[in-house]
């Protein structure tokens, strides 16, 4: 499916078939693409956890106002927005950092040194939680997108 159509195609689906398992090179291809979403000075502000115990989605449902999207998909995906780990001392920004700079000492700390500057116009972890939550939509959009060219 081109793009263009896959977005006519995207919907909010509150019930889903039961019966319909999403294949496991399909659904692999729907969490690389929320891991390949782009986000805020690179540092892919998510962690994913697929949910496929029975019991703990009927307890996720109760605590999403009972949608029963949660118990009927084949898969759950519940999206962790990170916080702790965006403090520009944290050992998870460092290594980012060197990922993006192949290691060069400088560069790190130059990057380093301006996301540390960003950072510090947060208030509280609640701001930063709310930058980190806006980025984790990028990669729900593109696993809803990977999804609906999928034809899923």
């Amino acid at each position: 499916m081109e793009f263009k159509e896959a977005l006519a195609f995207r919907h909010a689906c509150k019930v889903f078939d039961e019966y319909k398992i999403i294949e496991e090179d399909d659904f692999s291809a729907i969490l690389e693409a929320g891991r390949l979403a782009p986000s805020s000075f690179g540092l892919e502000h998510w962690e994913f956890e697929v949910i496929r115990d029975k019991e703990l989605r009927a307890k996720i449902r109760k605590a999403c106002w009972d949608q029963i999207q949660i118990t009927s998909a084949s898969e759950l995906i519940v999206i962790y927005a990170k916080i702790a780990d965006l403090d520009p001392k944290s050992d998870y920004v460092k290594s980012s950092f060197a990922r993006k700079t192949h290691h060069n000492a400088a560069a790190i700390e130059t990057y380093i040194n301006i996301f540390a500057g960003f950072f510090a116009n947060f208030k509280d972890e609640r701001d930063v939680y709310g930058w980190s939550k806006a980025q984790c939509f990028l990669a729900a959009q593109n696993m809803m997108m990977q999804a609906a060219i999928l034809g899923i």
